[in-house]
């Protein structure tokens, strides 16, 4: 009972009871509806022993600071040896002697094609494998089919994408196969580590795989432990990068990497995920696995081989601090990107409507879980509670017919740090969206955007915050309608080639933008139609035209006005 307490506390987003307005159809699982409570539930077999097995090496060493853990303690108790698996505890009580507990470890093995892996297994007792050997070779095919995706795992993960290769130069990989109650786990040995497989898989949770459950569990555990090893002989889970949250949750996102068809980690996304619980901060292991996916599907798989390789040149490095670092190799920041991160899991499933973009499989995730929703802009400021560090809260507008103007959003705080994006469904079908960076130093952020609010269905609104302490915080969603007409300078100005032009309506009219150069031939028509009053931005491209000064003109019935910009190429 203590065991499972445990494993309860540290895991608990595979132990907690899924609430009934979380229940969702996911891609395979054709038996469970959107209106019915999901019901996979690890109550008996848990993701990962690795960090467990971590914790207790790490708590034997009895390190004076917590500082010192590379698995951070989730609860404050000590683990026994007799709790971990029963191959780890064979390996410590026989003097801690890797070789020799190995070898009296399983009955049989067998050497994959390749010669890089050596699978040891048994036939009978306990942890017996499925002895089913339907080519006749004298290998069971579960044995076999371990090894091909144990080599198929490592080339992608190594030759294909550019992780280190956690296989000696001439040596060879130990996997393990036992009956326990993990898909799996990784653990130093004098190879440097060894993987432990379950032995059947029976029992465990559904997932996609055309070939069964047993295999698709079998596969992605795998590819799961491979990237422990990876991590290991990266950094040797040192520092942060080390922590239980972040190993597990990059390990579960190579599931997903390695063996797309399986979809294992989805029944980690109905209870503590990013969906269900915005406001809990990242990371969250296995259950926010979906916060490592958003990054490699829009920056390419790459981008977490360049993460991991700033550990192995400091592997004491912060992890956030490595994609914050990562991200500005991409011409973009952390704060940016993470809003995003949280608009793409607003916006998933199917109580919104596809707005266009987002994961590629969203429409086989959860309902996110949305704070507040009102069917016209609210009357008043919305007082929110205060918002972790790298948490969000998720609120719906729908306008109603008639409101005029266009959007604006107001985010007070008593601290630095919130910061905000939209995604706007328009009547004409077109979505878009529109991030509010947070500022270092103002507690103030006001935005306008060239939203007509006659023209939205709804507004999806995140509000994240990136401050230890922003305190209570308020959120004002308004109509912004101009005072008079105006026409504003060009940005960027010089330009080339793009640029945008700026220019506020206070009653709708007739609008022509036209472009000229220095004789007063014009030269293009930008805009030529009736537009609402509110905030308007054109963006022109001067592909095509020659450096030089040139002259934009706004005209309508009431009003007209002339600036210059300068095109450089």
């Amino acid at each position: 009972m203590r065991l499972l307490i445990f494993i309860t506390i540290l895991t608990g987003s595979f132990l907690s009871m899924f609430q009934d307005s979380l229940g969702q159809n996911v891609k395979g699982l054709s038996e469970f509806s959107r209106d019915q409570l999901f019901l996979h539930r690890h109550l008996e077999q848990e993701k990962c022993a690795t960090p467990w097995i971590l914790h207790y090496l790490h708590q034997e060493k009895k390190p004076h600071s917590e500082d010192d853990l590379a698995v951070k303690r989730e609860i404050e108790r000590e683990i026994l040896l007799e709790e971990l698996p029963k191959g780890v505890v064979k390996r410590f009580k026989e003097n801690n002697s890797f070789e020799t507990a190995s070898r009296s470890l399983m009955d049989y093995s067998f050497t994959s094609p390749s010669g890089l892996f050596v699978l040891h297994f048994d036939l009978d007792g306990i942890d017996a494998v499925d002895s089913t050997d339907v080519d006749s070779s004298g290998t069971p095919d579960y044995i076999e089919k371990a090894a091909l995706a144990a080599e198929y795992s490592l080339r992608l993960m190594t030759e294909e994408l550019g992780y280190r290769n956690p296989i000696p130069s001439g040596g060879q990989y130990h996997l393990y196969f036992e009956e326990f109650g993990f898909y799996g786990y990784t653990i130093e040995s004098t190879n440097g580590t060894d993987i432990y497989l379950h032995s059947t898989f029976r029992g465990f949770p559904k997932n996609d795989h055309p070939d069964g459950d047993q295999l698709g569990a079998l596969y992605v555990t795998i590819a799961h432990e491979l990237k422990h090893a990876i991590q290991y002989v990266t950094n040797e889970w040192q520092g942060e990068a080390g922590s239980f949250k972040w190993i597990e949750m990059d390990a579960t996102m190579m599931e997903e990497v390695v063996y797309d068809e399986v979809n294992d980690y989805y029944n980690y996304l109905y209870s503590g995920s990013i969906f269900t619980d915005p406001d809990e901060a990242t990371p969250g292991a296995y259950s926010h696995v979906t916060w490592s996916i958003y990054f490699s599907e829009r920056f390419g798989q790459n981008f977490w081989v360049e993460v991991w390789n700033q550990f192995s040149e400091v592997s004491e490095l912060p992890y956030i601090e490595a994609v914050r670092r990562q991200l500005e190799d991409e011409s973009t920041s952390f704060e940016e990107e993470h809003l995003r991160n949280h608009l793409w899991h607003m916006t998933s499933g199917d109580q919104l409507g596809d707005i266009g973009f987002g994961f590629e499989e969203r429409a086989f995730y959860p309902n996110a879980t949305i704070e507040d929703v009102y069917t016209r802009l609210p009357d008043s400021a919305l007082t929110l509670s205060p918002i972790d560090k790298y948490a969000a809260r998720y609120i719906v507008v729908e306008p109603e017919p008639g409101q005029t103007g266009v959007l604006e959003v107001t985010l007070t705080s008593e601290n630095p740090g919130l910061g905000a994006v939209l995604g706007g469904w328009f009547k004409n079908g077109t979505t878009k969206e529109y991030l509010i960076p947070p500022s270092k130093t103002q507690s103030l952020l006001e935005v306008i955007t060239d939203w007509p609010i006659a023209d939205l269905e709804k507004v999806a609104i995140v509000i994240g915050s990136f401050s230890d302490f922003v305190g209570t915080s308020t959120a004002a969603v308004t109509s912004y309608i101009p005072e008079e007409h105006s026409l504003s300078q060009n940005y960027p100005n010089p330009f080339n080639p793009l640029t945008t032009i700026r220019f506020e309506l206070a009653i709708s009219e007739p609008v022509s933008l036209e472009l000229f150069d220095m004789t007063g031939k014009r030269i293009l028509t930008l805009v030529e139609r009736t537009l609402t009053a509110g905030v308007h931005r054109v963006e022109f491209s001067g592909e095509g035209l020659a450096s030089g000064i040139y002259l934009y003109r706004l005209t309508t019935p009431s009003f007209s006005e002339t600036k210059s910009m300068t095109l450089i190429k």
